[in-house]
């Protein structure tokens, strides 16, 4: 099974993260209109639950077995492997894919990976949602994680779509489930005193505090 920490999550912290995870799509995706998404690594199923709440046709690849049968067990439709296995729908309207580019070991694996995912499961024109941390912001609790290979920020990860021929719809940072108001909650971050704390406590407010990034691109594939 891959990553099994993050599959040994308890249910009751597992369902507050879900909750969180709610204002923030809506924050990030507020005006985008789709009918059919695909998401690469759901995770707890966030995504799965925003776009049950909204009648859009979901499915998504998990490569960890035991998330992949939790969110079986709650009715959603999960492959293992977005670039070998058929969908079950030919083209999806949006690609979501929240906190996995940095887990690629190279920034050429990443744009293989994305191209390829696109060009079999997106339609022209369709978006793409990236979420990801930025490690120019938050480099510490970026390597809390042992599976992150490929460090992210939130200009790198634009220039590479752009670079894929990708245009920019909307892009931003986050804390939490807040985009507005990140940069007072960085800054009150660093104003506590965290040496009085201990080390377990100090590293959870570092994960809690963290930076992320998030971009919202069109798909126009280029010959």
């Amino acid at each position: 099974m891959k990553y099994d920490f993050y599959a040994r999550t308890p249910q009751e912290r597992r369902t507050r993260i879900i909750s969180a995870q709610q204002v923030l799509f809506k924050r990030i995706l507020r005006d985008l209109t789709f009918t059919s998404a695909v998401e690469i690594g759901p995770g707890f199923g966030g995504f799965a639950h925003y776009c049950r709440a909204r009648g859009v046709d979901y499915f998504a690849a998990e490569e960890n077995e035991q998330l992949a049968m939790d969110l079986r067990g709650e009715g959603f439709s999960i492959i293992k492997d977005a670039l070998n296995e058929s969908p079950l729908k030919k083209s999806s309207d949006l690609l979501f894919m929240s906190h996995v580019i940095e887990h690629f070991p190279s920034w050429q694996d990443a744009t293989s990976n994305l191209k390829g995912v696109c060009a079999r499961h997106l339609t022209d024109g369709g978006h793409i949602v990236l979420l990801f941390p930025d490690v120019s912001w938050s480099p510490r609790s970026f390597y809390y994680d042992y599976t992150h290979s490929f460090p992210t920020t939130l200009i790198s990860v634009e220039r590479m779509c752009e670079d894929l021929g990708f245009k920019t719809i909307r892009k931003g940072h986050y804390i939490g489930r807040w985009i507005y108001c990140w940069r007072f909650m960085h800054l009150l971050y660093y104003c506590l005193p965290k040496m009085l704390l201990g080390d377990s406590i100090r590293s959870r407010m570092e994960f809690t505090f963290a930076v992320h990034g998030f971009l919202v691109v069109r798909y126009m594939p280029t010959n």
